[in-house]
């Protein structure tokens, strides 16, 4: 298992909370907006604080309260645009690997409070509920001592909720396996290398001898027969894929810039490679080196591929 971060997020504070593969808290804090009303000036203050404790304790597993409807609909509006800092982040910062989850207020409340061990009574005291069930799998008396926020006590508590949700559902993956994979995929992670036979086959021959590869049949777009493979292969596997004419790329050839590089080509591959394990063979920069680079841009010219 990994490394799980609990947020209880608002406007006006950010509880956080970090327990590890043990359940053993690694850290428990907040962070304060005080006087603070520029939603955009608090959205980049939690992006940032987010972000420096993935960072520094490589969260595998970002756990949110979900928004539930109230009778306040600004009250609403910013908090869904404040639940969707950790999702801003992952988007600027590719390198980041976590995965996200939402938890329904009561759900994870509920599922707490049943695995405190404890019959604890949650009607119109929810506060002090989530303090109890706590108090049995902790020693909380500290935090109570210094009579810590709510937010605390709910990152904290949202976070075991989802430990032992990933534990009993038989779903336990440890950080170093997660990392094999590519969990949140996007297009700028990858390169693309349209290959004649010839040169796919010089590509092969001049990889590291611990590089492997998988050749499969092209599948209506490169995103999808690129992410379909990822789905069930380690990042470390090269995709090639095989195309039959140029022809076949169809939308590909309407949606990037990649129209004059393939024209008239038959029987030919395009290899995907996962940008951390290009970096590690030399023979993709010899190959960049000898023949012009394409990039693959869409009609407004956002580079999608390199």
């Amino acid at each position: 298992m990994g490394i799980i971060m609990g947020l209880d997020i608002s406007k006006s504070s950010t509880g956080c909370a970090i327990i590890d593969e043990n359940m053993d808290v690694l850290f428990c804090g907040r962070l304060v907006n005080k006087g603070i009303d520029d939603i955009t000036l608090i959205r980049k203050r939690l992006i940032d604080y987010i972000r420096r404790k993935i960072t520094e304790f490589n969260v595998t597993d970002v756990v949110i309260e979900d928004v539930f409807g109230g009778i306040n609909f600004e009250t609403n509006r910013l908090l869904i645009i404040l639940n969707e800092c950790a999702v801003d982040l992952r988007l600027q910062n590719p390198e980041l690997n976590y995965d996200i989850f939402k938890y329904e207020n009561t759900k994870w409340k509920a599922g707490l409070l049943n695995r405190s061990g404890k019959d604890i009574r949650i009607a119109g005291r929810h506060k002090e509920a989530v303090q109890e069930a706590l108090g049995e799998l902790y020693d909380i008396n500290y935090l109570i001592e210094i009579k810590a926020p709510s937010d605390m006590f709910d990152a904290l508590g949202i976070a075991v909720h989802h430990y032992f949700e990933v534990k009993e559902k038989g779903t336990v993956v440890t950080t170093v396996d997660k990392n094999q994979y590519i969990r949140n995929f996007r297009l700028g992670l990858i390169s693309f290398y349209f290959l004649s036979e010839g040169e796919f086959q010089y590509i092969l021959e001049h990889l590291s001898l611990e590089v492997e590869h998988r050749i499969v049949e092209y599948d209506r777009s490169i995103q999808r027969t690129t992410k379909m493979f990822y789905k069930e292969f380690m990042k470390s596997i090269l995709c090639c894929i095989h195309i039959d004419s140029f022809t076949d790329l169809g939308l590909d050839l309407m949606k990037f810039n990649i129209a004059d590089e393939v024209k008239g080509w038959e029987d030919f591959y395009c290899i995907a490679v996962v940008k951390q394990i290009e970096r590690t063979q030399t023979i993709f920069k010899e190959f960049k080196d000898r023949r012009k680079v394409v990039w693959l841009t869409n009609k407004n010219g956002y580079y999608y591929l390199t």
